[in-house]
């Protein structure tokens, strides 16, 4: 029979770490957690925008769409695909774009380093 003091909390919110601020037209956006279905939107973005280095048109205008997204998580925010096109220059938008892939420590291959998982991951134990 096991009792409180047995049981073990593995903390997966402290893998979120601090807060990261992205500072944009005048507006700071906390963008610390991103969630997992705009994530993988961005990795397939960062891909596209490393394939077609001197074309990225297409790639641009789905990444205004994309940023809108992210600068709204989290936030009551109201930005839309045409404040990005409107706010952000080209080479705004490939800064955000590697800035996130560092903050989400996601390589250009979609890989997590797991030397970081491990380091901030955090093990609590639960007492009565």
């Amino acid at each position: 029979m096991s009792t409180a003091k047995d049981v073990k909390i593995y903390d997966l919110d402290v893998l979120v770490g601090g807060k990261k601020v992205i500072r944009l037209a005048g507006q700071d956006f906390d963008v610390s957690k991103i969630p997992l279905g705009l994530a993988f939107q961005l990795l397939e973005l960062a891909s596209a925008l490393e394939k077609s280095k001197g074309d990225a048109t297409s790639q641009l205008s789905t990444a205004t769409s994309i940023i809108a997204e992210v600068l709204n998580t989290g936030t009551e925010s109201t930005i839309t695909d045409a404040w990005v096109k409107d706010n952000m220059s080209v080479e705004q938008v490939m800064a955000f774009v590697n800035i996130l892939q560092e903050l989400m420590d996601l390589g250009s291959d979609g890989s997590v380093d797991p030397t970081v998982a491990a380091t901030n991951q955090k093990e609590t134990s639960q007492s009565d």
